[in-house]
């Protein structure tokens, strides 16, 4: 690789509990996943900037987190509880991210949160608050099988059938036209994703806990090849 590429990665928005200042959040393992992978991981700041980011960077990560604001997809929350756990100024943020970086042609990889942002960004819908509703097996750190297509970046990696981990409790419904599914749960619920003609990609399970000394699964697969595969990808911008 002639040179390392950058890669954003996009933050929490949130607030200091004890001061209540403004403040970014991020979990160590999504950098230390791209900075083994060969990349320089950045974290982006002002939403006033984000040609300028798309212009510098060479690709972009979107981290997971608290599920996105069901105004994105044209609905209301069917929780009376679920409006305290949404974060609107980190939606609005994120999705700015990717319409530069998509007008730029540059790669993206979505995780859990962020593979969710990516199908509303297209145009798909999500379903909210799923486990309640038949389920129950994807929610606080579970795991589970999937099945994937042999011929999907994630199928070449790890084959056609592996474990992954689950914190998650929205899951993409109606998948946009522009992105095709390429693994699913047992239960149906899709695990992975791509972009049918752009260097974009998702998964619905969290790879960057899948690495390291303690993996989550600690039977799955590790998923240092699914970053390497992604800085690679950015290395050709």
């Amino acid at each position: 690789m002639s040179k390392q590429p950058i890669i954003l990665i996009g933050p929490d928005h949130g607030f200091d509990p004890n001061t209540h200042a403004p403040r970014i959040i991020l979990n160590k393992n999504y950098h230390r996943a791209i900075s083994e992978a060969g990349g320089i991981p950045l974290i982006p700041l002002d939403i006033h900037q984000m040609q300028a980011y798309a212009e510098m960077a060479d690709g972009l990560l979107l981290t997971g987190g608290s599920g996105p604001h069901p105004n994105l997809y044209h609905e209301d929350f069917d929780d009376p509880a679920a409006p305290a756990t949404v974060n609107v100024v980190r939606d609005e943020f994120e999705m700015a991210l990717m319409d530069a970086f998509v007008k730029a042609g540059k790669p993206i990889m979505g995780i859990c949160r962020g593979h969710q942002m990516l199908n509303i960004y297209f145009g798909g819908h999500l379903v909210q608050n799923f486990p309640a509703k038949g389920h129950p097996n994807h929610h606080y750190g579970t795991c589970h099988t999937v099945t994937a297509d042999a011929d999907s970046i994630v199928g070449r990696l790890f084959g056609t059938e592996f474990k992954v981990n689950s914190f998650h409790k929205n899951a993409i419904s109606i998948v946009a036209d522009d992105l095709k599914i390429t693994a699913w749960s047992p239960d149906g619920i899709p695990e992975a994703m791509e972009h049918k003609t752009l260097p974009i990609f998702g998964t619905q399970f969290h790879p960057e806990r899948m690495r390291g000394d303690d993996k989550n699964p600690a039977l799955g697969p590790t998923t240092d090849p699914l970053f390497q595969y992604f800085i690679d990808l950015c290395a050709k911008q």
